[in-house]
């Protein structure tokens, strides 16, 4: 039963990894350039130690969807980066707000 449940988990990480990079090369797009913005964004800064702690995974992958999805416009990655920062919270990490000059819309 363990192997199951890991092995069905390892599964559904794969097929979302792959159907969030399938959406920026399906529009043309740099998965590598949005992926650098979501990683640099979720290790630095107000996020440095909570990313020691918290895994990055889902929301840099969320957010690379968004970001494609948007044509490379770095602010539609914003729900995931306050999403990540709601999970710090929820570890017990005070991360504020990211200000509206990164995320014009919150």
């Amino acid at each position: 039963m363990k192997c199951f449940t890991i092995c069905v988990v390892m599964a559904a990480v794969i097929v979302v990894s792959a159907a969030f990079s399938d959406t920026c090369a399906d529009l043309g797009l740099s998965h590598d350039e949005a992926e650098t913005f979501m990683s640099g964004t979720l290790t630095g800064g107000r996020f440095e130690e909570c990313s020691k702690h918290v895994d990055i995974t889902v929301p840099v992958a969320e957010g690379v969807e968004d970001i494609c999805s948007c044509f490379m416009d770095l602010s539609c990655s914003c729900p995931a980066i306050e999403r990540y920062r709601q999970s710090c919270v929820a570890n017990g990490f005070d991360v504020p707000r990211v200000s509206t000059d990164v995320c014009p819309i919150n």
